[in-house]
């Protein structure tokens, strides 16, 4: 459950920096901004897919990483062995 809370607020917390990106940088208003973000974020998304499959062996080495720190950190057993 804090994985998927921790996805939700990196997510909107993304969306938030696109937009204010778009206003400070590319001196966009708050409404076109706002409007565009949508489709700003499928392309980030699009794109971040596109480097993992590019990345097959690095993408596959840091989802190995991640899913030992999840392991390690739902199972004490498997914590505390020494």
């Amino acid at each position: 459950m804090k994985i998927l809370i921790a996805t939700f607020f990196g997510t909107v917390a993304f969306l938030f920096g696109m937009i204010g990106l778009d206003i400070l940088v590319h001196d966009q208003t708050l409404q076109e901004a706002w409007r565009g973000s949508p489709y700003q974020f499928m392309h980030s998304l699009a794109y971040l897919i596109v480097l993992a499959w590019d990345y097959k062996f690095v993408t596959l080495i840091a989802f190995g990483i991640a899913t030992a720190i999840v392991l390690v950190r739902i199972v004490p057993e498997i914590r505390n062995q020494h």
